[in-house]
Formats: structure tokens, C-alpha cells, sequence
């Protein structure tokens, strides 16, 4: 029996590769303010505090922009290509009559650790683990057939959205003003000193502090964080669904009605990301209806990728995703710290997403470089390693 291996470059889809290459740039802009404030600030940028007070009218009117386009939008893409890719790989080991459950769990296992690693010792922020807990949901469900996966994405969408829209009903009612209470204005005034001059063990300590709060240390906001992870399993099934039913590989058959959907989508989108914002505070179902624009920006690049060939540049960080991922979070997180620059809860929002931007476009130029030479990103080959539990080809014969 032929053993279960990675996918291999001519079995790749280079559309797939583009989303994952534009969602992990988008990614990266949305996490710039998260790695340069700490996560006890985060509710409360945006309203009058000490630690904003000296943003300018460009800083706030980024962020506005980066609110209506960008937040919520490409991690949800992210977990649309989790749900994809899980497909492929199971009709692949299908075809082969290979067993794929034990595989697959090995692989979300190993994305666990590599999420403990990075969310506990690197950045609080981190996403893997959560993908890692919320892909085994998927699994218990990928027998199914597309169109049910599809309507699966939709009951759990409807309903995250339906409890998002009367906490925000609740919150426009009670109409309070936001002040940070006594004990974490401490708090974050001791992090972001510790984040400019502390040591290696108080950052790590800091860290850890900062990723208990991010899940609630345990206590009943733990929930409301797995509530915050609701859009995602609702893409996780949205792309396998999408993946079962073939429709990026028949995209050219069916233009019409991907205009169609990518039309419809848009409009909602926009009005809950840019023209309801405008007239009433609505911050929460701004970023719960992030989903009907990641679908209108998948439909317009499908159709972009049809005339233009400038989409191939996010093939290669596409395909080390991964490794591009982890190394945004290590290279911020040390810029801004104490063995850096040292400017941690001071830069200035605008000038961190020019960074952000500059630092997308040296991974993009080292990632084609890399992709030259080798046949998977560093951590890519190495999560191949654990999960298929033998040695695989890293570097390109010839280079």
C-alpha cells in the first residue's frame, strides 16, 4: 500500500495558495495592534484613554479603515482554507484507501503543541491551538457530504450572529461610556513597562498573564471566548463544504453565479463594515458579519486570478503560511521589546501597519527565495515530519 504523503507541488491549487498568501498579509495588518499594546487594552482602543492620547487623525482614521476592511475578514479566510484543506487531504487518502482519522489527528495534535508553544512563550495571540481544538469538531463531521457541511456553516454562522447582534443591541441600549477600571489601568501600565525594559523571564511571565486573560483563565468569560470562535468552525465547515462540492475548480463553468454571490455578499458586507458603522456604534456585528466580505474578496480574486498574473507573488508565502505566520508574531515581538527598539505601547498605529506592510513585503521576497530551494517552509516540513511519522524531502535536488 502506497504511503500517505504530503500534496505534492503539480497536485496544488495555485488559487488556494493566493487566498492563503492574501489571508495571511491580512492577518498580519489586523495583529499589528495587538503587538504593539497588550491584550487588556485592546477593548478600550478606539475610546478616550492615556495610552492613545497621542494618536493622530491618520492613526484613527487607519484604524476605522482597518476595522470596515481588514479585521475579522482574512482570519476568517484562514479558517475557510483549514476547512479546504482538510477535504483534500482526506479525499486523497481516500483514493489511495489509506486510513485517514489517525493521520489527521496526529496532525491537529501536533498544530496544538505548535500552538502552546507560540501562545504561551511568544505571543498571547495565537490562533493554532484554537484551530487545533475546533478542527476535531470537523472531523467528526467530514464523511458528510457538501452541501450538508454547507448548510452546517450556515445554522452556526446564523446563530453566532444572532447572539452577536443582541449584544450589540444590548450594549447600543445600556449607552455607557467606556472608562478602564483602576486595577487594569495598573496592569497595563506594568505590561508595556515590562514589554520596554524587563527581562527575558518577565516577558515570558507577561506573556502567559496575558494569554490566561485572552481565554478567561478558566472562569466564565472562557466561554464567551469559544463563542468568539464560532465564525470560524462555521468556515472550517464552509470550506470543506465548498472543497466536497468542487466549486474553485469549476469556478470558469459557473462565473455567473460567482458574480452573483460575490455581489450579494458584498452588499451585506458593506453595510454592516462601512455604512452602518457610519450611523451608529455597531463594533460587534461589524466584526461578526467579517464573513460575507471574505467571500466577496474570494470571488473577486478568483475572477482577478483569470487576468492577471500579479496574484502568483502570494503563491510562495502562501505555501509557507506557517512558517511566514510564526515568524511575524517572533520578529514584532522582538522589535518592540526591551532587546530592540524598546518601543512597545509608544509607536504610533500608522507607522507599526508601515512596518507591518515593509516586514509582508521581505516575507514575500524571502519566501520566493525559499520556495526555490526547498520543497516546504521550515515549520511546514517539520509538521510533516511528526505527522506522517517519517523523514521527508526538504531540500530541491540542484540547489
Amino acid at each position: 500500500m502506497e504511503s500517505l504523503q504530503p500534496t505534492r507541488t503539480h497536485e496544488r491549487i495555485e488559487i488556494i495558495d493566493i487566498f492563503r498568501g492574501f489571508a495571511l498579509f491580512g492577518i498580519l495588518l489586523a495583529n499589528m495592534l495587538w503587538f504593539i499594546y497588550p491584550v487588556y487594552l485592546q477593548s478600550y482602543i478606539g475610546d478616550p484613554n492615556p495610552f492613545t492620547k497621542d494618536w493622530t487623525t491618520l492613526d484613527y482614521i487607519l484604524k476605522t479603515l482597518m476595522e470596515m476592511f481588514i479585521d475579522g475578514k482574512f482570519i476568517t479566510l484562514f479558517s475557510m482554507l483549514f476547512g479546504f484543506g482538510m477535504v483534500i487531504m482526506y479525499e486523497r487518502a481516500t483514493a489511495r484507501k489509506q486510513a485517514f482519522v489517525p493521520f489527521y489527528l496526529r496532525r491537529l495534535f501536533f498544530l496544538f503543541l505548535f500552538g502552546l508553544l507560540h501562545g504561551y512563550f511568544i505571543w498571547f495571540g495565537d490562533i493554532l491551538a484554537d484551530y487545533a481544538v475546533i478542527g476535531l469538531f470537523l472531523l467528526l463531521f467530514h464523511r458528510l457530504k457538501g452541501t450538508t457541511l454547507l448548510v452546517i456553516s450556515y445554522i452556526i454562522f446564523g446563530l453566532y450572529f444572532i447572539f452577536a447582534a443582541f449584544i450589540q443591541m444590548g450594549m447600543y441600549m445600556m449607552n455607557e461610556s467606556i472608562t478602564i477600571p483602576a486595577n487594569q489601568l495598573q496592569l497595563i501600565q506594568q505590561t508595556i513597562q515590562i514589554h520596554q525594559t524587563g527581562s527575558f523571564m518577565d516577558l515570558m511571565k507577561a506573556n502567559i498573564e496575558e494569554r490566561n486573560f485572552y481565554f478567561g483563565a478558566g472562569n466564565s468569560s472562557y466561554i464567551l471566548h469559544l463563542l468568539t470562535l464560532l465564525p470560524f468552525l462555521a468556515f472550517f465547515f464552509f470550506g470543506a463544504g465548498v472543497a466536497k462540492k468542487k466549486w474553485i475548480q469549476c469556478f470558469s463553468e459557473k462565473r455567473k453565479k460567482f458574480a452573483t454571490i460575490g455581489i450579494i455578499t458584498f452588499m451585506i458586507g458593506a453595510f454592516f463594515s462601512f455604512i452602518l458603522p457610519l450611523l451608529i456604534p455597531v463594533h460587534i456585528l461589524q466584526y461578526a458579519s467579517a464573513p460575507f466580505l471574505t467571500i466577496a474578496y474570494c470571488t473577486f480574486l478568483l475572477f482577478l486570478f483569470e487576468t492577471t498574473k500579479g496574484l502568483r507573488l502570494f503563491i510562495a508565502p502562501g505555501r509557507m503560511a506557517l512558517t511566514n505566520y510564526l515568524m511575524q508574531s517572533i520578529f514584532f515581538t522582538f522589535l518592540y521589546g526591551p532587546f530592540a527598539l524598546k518601543i512597545y505601547g509608544e509607536i504610533s498605529y500608522s507607522f507599526a501597519l508601515l512596518l507591518g506592510i515593509f516586514f509582508f513585503i521581505i516575507q514575500v521576497i524571502l519566501s520566493h527565495w525559499w520556495m526555490k530551494r526547498f520543497y516546504f517552509g521550515p515549520f511546514e516540513w517539520l509538521w510533516r515530519q511528526l505527522t506522517y511519522m517519517k523523514k521527508q524531502p526538504f531540500k530541491k535536488s540542484g540547489t
